[in-house]
């Protein structure tokens, strides 16, 4: 269980938001053979996101993506990262996210340290982003902001070992995996603001 830290304002100053998921992305990044970048994507994924936009290191948040909805563009290498080559989606179907800490680093910048748990292994991953800034409406009235965010993490570490040694040397898959997200948040609950 990920520790969160506490909060110096008040609980209330922390507003839920959601995702928008027709207007966020949250992609991958692999090297093939040690020169080719694979890229792909996940369709399903949910999080809960506590924003304090006054102060933003007090913000948290979680996140959980659903493995088997892993698409490269290539079916039969999908098909293989679901398998107990890699995220074992039967047995693990979901990757999941939680905050520990939040640090700002000037302006929007931002790093989140946090656990990441895959199968049945946790580790720390942070990710480096840029909080998009103070909500805006939409022309239909709708409140978003969003951010942005990059991190990495080898995934052997994970217990994702499958690889194929090359007869030149080196590995078939990079164990660098590279994450990037674009997230587009709307409000959780009804906005009453006037």
């Amino acid at each position: 269980m990920a520790i969160v830290s506490t909060p110096r304002e008040s609980f209330e100053t922390l507003h839920p938001w959601s995702i928008d998921h027709k207007h966020s992305y949250l992609g991958f990044e692999v090297k093939h053979m040690g020169f080719i970048t694979i890229r792909g994507v996940f369709h399903d994924y949910e999080a809960t996101i506590l924003l304090n936009e006054r102060d933003l290191a007090n913000s948290r948040f979680s996140g959980n993506i659903m493995v088997a909805s892993v698409d490269t563009r290539v079916q039969a290498r999908d098909d293989d990262l679901r398998s107990a080559n890699f995220f074992d989606a039967e047995r693990f179907p979901e990757m999941r996210y939680v905050s520990s800490r939040i640090e700002t680093e000037g302006g929007n910048q931002f790093r989140v340290f946090g656990d990441l748990t895959i199968k049945d292994v946790t580790r720390e991953v942070v990710l480096e982003g840029t909080y998009a800034g103070p909500p805006q409406r939409d022309p239909w009235g709708t409140l978003r902001t969003g951010f942005s965010a990059r991190g990495a993490f080898n995934r052997k570490d994970f217990g994702m070992t499958w690889d194929v040694e090359l007869p030149g040397g080196g590995s078939l898959v990079g164990e660098i995996v590279t994450v990037h997200l674009d997230i587009e948040l709307v409000p959780a609950q009804p906005d009453t603001k006037e």
